[in-house]
C-alpha cells in the first residue's frame, strides 16, 4: 500500500490483483457470440461475463446454457473442479437438456468425477445415441475444454469426430 499526497487531497492506493478484468459489456454486441469467441480462445472468465450478460435476457436458451457450462469448467477435468462449480454446471446443463451435447457433457462429468472410467469400458446406449446426434461445434468444444482422454465417453466422442482412430 502506498500513500500519496496531492495538495489538499490525501489518497491511499492498493493493488489487490495482478489482473483486472473489465466486467462491463459493450452495448450492441451479441454477448453470446462474444462469449463463444472468448471460450474458443480459452478466456474462460471473460467468456463467463459475456454469457452471464446474455443469460439476463435469454435465460432458457439451451445453446447459451451449454456454452456457459463449458466456460464454468475452465478447461479442467471434472474431477479437479469443485462440487459447487459442478452443481452450477449441472443446473445449466439441465436447462440445455434438449441438446444431445448436454447429455454427453453431463455423463462425461459424472464418469470422471466419480472415477467410473476405471471400470467402465462401454459407453451407455443413451450416451452413444446422443454422441451420434451431437452437432460438430458442441462436440469440438467438449473435446477441447473438457479433456478426459482416459474416459470411454470422451474416447467415443473423439472417435466420432475423427480425433482418434
Amino acid at each position: 500500500m502506498s500513500r500519496n499526497d496531492f495538495g489538499d487531497v490525501n489518497a491511499h492506493t492498493a493493488q489487490f490483483a495482478d489482473q483486472i478484468i473489465n466486467t462491463t459489456v459493450e452495448p450492441g454486441v451479441d454477448q453470446c457470440i462474444a462469449g463463444n469467441a472468448l471460450l474458443d480462445q480459452r478466456a474462460y472468465d471473460e467468456a463467463m461475463i459475456s454469457f452471464a450478460s446474455a443469460l439476463r435476457t435469454q435465460a432458457t436458451d439451451p445453446s447459451l446454457n451449454l456454452s456457459f457450462a463449458l466456460a464454468l469448467m475452465k478447461g479442467a477435468r471434472p474431477s479437479r473442479v469443485s462440487r459447487a462449480t459442478l452443481d452450477r454446471v449441472a443446473r445449466h446443463l439441465d436447462t440445455a437438456s434438449t441438446l444431445p451435447a448436454a447429455l454427453v457433457l453431463q455423463e462425461l462429468i459424472n464418469e470422471d468425477y466419480t472415477s467410473r472410467w476405471r471400470t467402465r469400458q462401454l459407453v451407455p446406449p443413451g450416451v452413444a445415441e446422443a454422441i451420434s446426434r451431437i452437432d460438430p461445434t458442441s462436440a469440438e468444444r467438449i473435446l477441447t475444454h473438457v479433456r478426459v482422454e482416459d474416459s470411454a465417453i470422451w474416447a467415443a466422442l473423439a472417435s466420432a469426430r475423427g480425433w482418434i482412430r
